[in-house]
Formats: C-alpha cells, sequence, structure tokens
C-alpha cells in the first residue's frame, strides 16, 4: 500500500511517499506519488482530560457525552474531533479513558496551508502522536519518555505500548542561535522528566530520543546524567528501507505517522459518516451488480428487467453521491428524509425485481426442469410451466411430495400449484403462480 504521509509544522512542511508492508516501510520518493495521504500537524494546544464513560458504541452517542463531560475545557460555538484511549475498567457500566480533542477548524486549517482535498485525506493526527509507534516498537510493555527535537519544535510524549500517557509540544523561538539549542533542548526535557515524575507519579522505564536531537550530544550527555539512562537513538534499518539515517531523523514524524491507527485519526465526525455511507452505498452497488449478473445467466429473457435495474441503481448511486458531497455539517431532517425515500425505493425495487423470484426460489428451480416462465410487471406475478419424467411411479410421487414440501417452506411467497399426473408414461406437468406476500421481505 503506497503512501504519502506529510508533515506541517509551523514554517517546515515536508512529505514522503513509501510503500508499507506490515510493521516496515520502503521509500518509494519525497513527492507526492500517492493519493492516499496522511496528514500530521504541529498543534501544542491539544486538550487532554481522564473520563468516565459507560461502554458506547455509537460514535454520536460518544460525541454528545465527551463533549457534555469536557464542557468546560472546550469552546463554545466550537466543533471538536476527539482520541479516546482506554486507562482502566472501573466495572461493568464504567469505563476510565484518556482523551485528547483538537478543533475541527485545524484540520480544514491545515487542509488550506497544504492544499490537500477533504476527500484526499486518509488519516489526520497530531505530531507528537507521531513518535508513539517507536516507543512502542522499541520498548514494548515499558513506559517510554521520547524525545524528538528538529530546528523549529521539540516534541515529548511518555506512553506505554500504543497508549499516550502524557503529551507535550514546544516552539523553539524563531532566530535563535544554533548554538542555543542543546540548552533549549535540555531545558526542556529536564522540566518534562521531573514534572512527570514529582507531579504525574509517572515512573520512566526507559528513554528515546530521535530527530535533530539524537545528533547533539552534549544533549545527550546531559540527558545521560540527569536520569542515570542511556538514551536508545532510533535506527533506520528497523523501519524503513531505501533512506539515510539522516533522512531517516529528518522525515522521523511523517515515517511515524504511516504506522498509526485509526484510534489516532482526528478526521472530523461527520466527515467518517460520510465516508462509510459512500463505501456502503458503493458495496451494495458491486454486490448487486455482481448477483444480477449471475441470476442473469439462469433466464436470458429477464435482461431487460435487469438493464433497467442496473441503471436506476446507478442513476440513484450518482444522485446519493451528489448529495453526500454537499454535506459539511450534521445531517438535517430534510436530507434525512431524502434518504429514506432512497433506500425505500431501493427496497422497492428488490421486493418487484423478477431476479429476487429466481434466487429466494432458487433451489426450486434448480429442482425444476421449467419449459416456460413469464412475468407480469403489473401485478409482480411469475407463472412457471415445467415438465418432469420419472422411471418409475414411486420416484414420480417422491417427486411431487418434495416439490410440495419445498413450496410450504416459501413463507414469503403465494404460490399456486396445480400439477398434472400421466402415470402411463410416468411424467407430471406442473404450473406454479407465484407472487410475493403483502409485507413479505
Amino acid at each position: 500500500m503506497k503512501i504519502y504521509s506529510v508533515e506541517s509544522g509551523r514554517k517546515i512542511r515536508k512529505g514522503i511517499t513509501v510503500k508499507k508492508k506490515g510493521d516496515f516501510v520502503k521509500f518509494i520518493s519525497f513527492d507526492k506519488g500517492s493519493n492516499k495521504v496522511y496528514l500530521s500537524i504541529f498543534y501544542p494546544d491539544i486538550i487532554f482530560s481522564e473520563v468516565v464513560l459507560p461502554p458506547v458504541s455509537d460514535n454520536e452517542t460518544l460525541l454528545f457525552l465527551l463533549q457534555n463531560r469536557l464542557s468546560g475545557l472546550l469552546e463554545e460555538n466550537k466543533s471538536y474531533s476527539f482520541a479516546l484511549f482506554e486507562k482502566e475498567k472501573i466495572s461493568e457500566s464504567e469505563i476510565s479513558y484518556d482523551v485528547y480533542a483538537i478543533s475541527e477548524e485545524a484540520f480544514f486549517n491545515a487542509l488550506e496551508e497544504s492544499n490537500f482535498s477533504v476527500d484526499s485525506i486518509s488519516l489526520f493526527t497530531i505530531d507528537v502522536f507521531s513518535l508513539i509507534p517507536f516507543s512502542h516498537r522499541e520498548k514494548p510493555g515499558k513506559t517510554v519518555l521520547h524525545f524528538y527535537g528538529d530546528d523549529e519544535k521539540i516534541l515529548i510524549v511518555v506512553s506505554k505500548d500504543d497508549r499516550p500517557i502524557y503529551v507535550r509540544a514546544v516552539p523553539i523561538p524563531e532566530f535563535m542561535e544554533k548554538n542555543k539549542l542543546p540548552d533549549i533542548y535540555y531545558e526542556n526535557f529536564n522540566m518534562t522528566y521531573l514534572f512527570v515524575y514529582q507531579n504525574k507519579r509517572i515512573e520512566v522505564e526507559d528513554i528515546l530520543i530521535s530527530g535533530k536531537a539524537s545528533y547533539v550530544r552534549e544533549f545527550l550527555s546531559l540527558v545521560e546524567n540527569l536520569t542515570g539512562k542511556v538514551a536508545v537513538i532510533l535506527k533506520k534499518e528497523n523501519y524503513i528501507s531505501g533512506l539515510s539515517e539522516e533522512d531517516f531523523h529528518d522525515y522521523l514524524i511523517p515515517i511515524g505517522t504511516v504506522f498509526l491507527e485509526e484510534k489516532f485519526n482526528f478526521i472530523p465526525l461527520e466527515i467518517k459518516k460520510k465516508r462509510t455511507f459512500n463505501f456502503v452505498l458503493n458495496i451494495l452497488t458491486l454486490t448487486f451488480i455482481f448477483v444480477a449478473t449471475i441470476l442473469f445467466a439462469i433466464n436470458f429473457s429477464l435482461f431487460v428487467e435487469l438493464k433497467k435495474e442496473v441503471v436506476y441503481l446507478n442513476r440513484l448511486s450518482l444522485q446519493i453521491n451528489q448529495e453526500s458531497r454537499e454535506i459539511g455539517q450534521l445531517i438535517s431532517k430534510r436530507e434525512i428524509d431524502f434518504y429514506s425515500k432512497v433506500f425505500k425505493n431501493i427496497e422497492e425495487s428488490k421486493k418487484s425485481n423478477p431476479l429476487s423470484f429466481f434466487y429466494e426460489l432458487r433451489d426450486i428451480f434448480f429442482a425444476l426442469n421449467e419449459k416456460n416462465i413469464q412475468f407480469n410487471s403489473k401485478n409482480y406475478t411469475m407463472t412457471v410451466t415445467s415438465e418432469e419424467s420419472f422411471n418409475s411411479f414411486p420416484e414420480m410421487i417422491m417427486f411431487k411430495n418434495k416439490i410440495s414440501e419445498m413450496i410450504k417452506k416459501k413463507k414469503a411467497f403465494d404460490i399456486n400449484l396445480q400439477i398434472k399426473e400421466n402415470q402411463q408414461d410416468l411424467k407430471l406437468i406442473i404450473t406454479m403462480r407465484i407472487q410475493r406476500k403483502e409485507g413479505a421481505e
């Protein structure tokens, strides 16, 4: 899978195209080489809180509860996206979560600055989260403090496996002299390390250093003296091929973003809902066409009806997609009514489609040697005539009983069965008049 991963900072903006295979990536290009875009941004104002919630599977209900619980931290009349990480299960009805929130405005601003369309972004996150996959891979099961530093920012995340415990993002002052970087790095590391230990009561087990900070020997020495731990410096051969060690640390954030899971995705909920809707619609369309093609082979005379249904569904799909693209906010009542009618029409189309008769009564049709099939499109009635020959009288009686039993099981249909017996020639002339019962699925 090819991914174009982009890091967007205050001024620095850089991207890399890679091919991901499992837990490893191959460098393709520094240019955009894929329509699947992952975007991480520098966002020092992330909102964090711990909340206790009941188990909830519905995203909209979860969003409502989060906005309610975090109302004191969120600005009024402003929409937010959330990342939720389970901390502990308190009881059967209560779970403790760590919650991170960013404004949806940040998402749209990032798109405008990077010149990306909404549909092109597959994952949107903050750059400090992009450090977590490295911490998890290097020290699984351990509480790790990962420090990243470059020319414009410092990122610090304390995490255990893939769960963030504490995050901090700090801009480096503009026009600062290069020789001051070690002091800035160490000042922020020292302050964060002591705060985490003394105030948060978090025992850091391992230290990771990445980015340009991993080349500053003076800084590395100060970290070791403070913590008594030798910092781990990330090596590119564990994660990517085709890059130099220096380029690996320079593009560490977009590379780490590629390894993030969906729970780190801050794309607004309404956009996710629209994508899910379009995805399901496409699957239904493809499934319908596939099944219809198979059923078409059963009886060529139904080709005209099938073609009408396919044309209708394609036109309906285009109409729904056009409406979906115009959705920018919560779906209004008028739009809900519209889509309800759309799905009702699809269901009505299914019930009146003669192909559904073949599919739902396929065991009967497989048993018969039908000679004639007629479909009345006015009252949706199918008439089937079959002629069956047998080698013995018992075989003929058994077949007759078998067909009768199969018909009894078709509760969704009214089937009028007429059988004419020719005992001398051991033949049955079977006529079935089939109509779907009112209200049957």
